[in-house]
């Protein structure tokens, strides 16, 4: 984990603008709604500091490109948003807190390893759907996804089974994102294929070894 740049946070609230043709001002709203939740940030530097694993982390616990997820889905409203790739429940949780300052929507977090979202304590677990299992398998069973972020296995081959999963079951106005579009033409071929509009966004990290990584946000076409 680790810290972005200035410059880098800031273009993400240009992109964000752009995908959802917003203001400037109207997204940056979102973005120091999540960096300015001191009830939240409290809480995640508790439950990480209760991981086995918790020398990954960087205290306080950086959000780094998954404030773009938190902006996205405050600003589109989802109903139901499914996450492809738990891990320790970082981005779960950012997920999850925007759902709550909306009043409304259902969280679905997919992944194969049966010791993930370790961060989710037990009220967590109680509002967020967490499910253990083959991602494709699991998505075919989950209807109307009006969100989707793609950050399981970022394989070119799995990710279009995942999107190729997906297509059936997502709402007229869905938001997909993959997380790690750097290494992947996968997103950008599918919204191709469909006729939606794609956008990367870059990420570069502060002050560390690595560089940053880069997400790939696809909308249809005059989705607002």
């Amino acid at each position: 984990m680790y810290e972005i740049t200035n410059i880098s946070r800031n273009q993400m609230v240009g992109a964000v603008a752009q995908v959802a043709r917003l203001p400037i001002n109207e997204v940056e709203k979102f973005f120091l709604e999540l960096e300015n939740d001191v009830e939240f940030a409290t809480k995640l530097v508790a439950k990480g500091k209760k991981l086995k694993r918790h020398y990954e982390l960087m205290f306080p616990i950086p959000y780094a490109r998954r404030i773009v997820w938190y902006a996205l889905v405050r600003i589109y409203q989802p109903l139901v948003v499914v996450e492809s790739g738990t891990e320790k429940g970082l981005g779960t949780l950012i997920i999850d807190r925007a759902l709550e300052k909306n009043g409304r929507g259902k969280l679905y977090t997919l992944d194969i390893d049966i010791y993930s979202g370790g961060l989710l304590d037990e009220n967590d677990r109680q509002r967020i759907n967490l499910v253990i299992g083959d991602s494709i398998d699991s998505l075919g069973k989950i209807e109307n996804i009006d969100f989707f972020i793609q950050d399981s296995n970022h394989s070119l081959v799995y990710e279009r089974l995942e999107l190729e999963t997906l297509e059936k079951n997502l709402s007229e106005k869905a938001v997909v994102i993959s997380d790690n579009a750097h290494e992947s033409n996968a997103l950008f071929d599918w919204s191709q294929k469909l006729g939606r509009n794609y956008l990367f966004v870059s990420e570069r990290s502060k002050n560390h070894w690595h560089v940053g990584d880069g997400i790939g946000i696809s909308t249809p076409f005059n989705s607002i």
